[in-house]
């Protein structure tokens, strides 16, 4: 396997547990997560997409 592959499946793995992370942290109203990735997840796009996206 090579290194970008292995980058990608862990990359997609740590994107998955956030997912399901933040899904159930939401459930029980714990969304301090929630809102912190939203100005995360502003920044990745950003600089991956040369963007502008703000977070609220």
């Amino acid at each position: 396997m090579t290194r970008s592959h292995t980058d990608k499946e862990q990359l997609s793995s740590m994107f998955a547990f956030l997912h399901t992370y933040l899904k159930y942290s939401g459930k029980l109203n714990m969304l301090d997560e929630n809102k912190a990735m939203e100005d995360i997840m502003c920044e990745v796009l950003n600089r991956v997409y040369g963007w502008h996206v703000r977070g609220t």
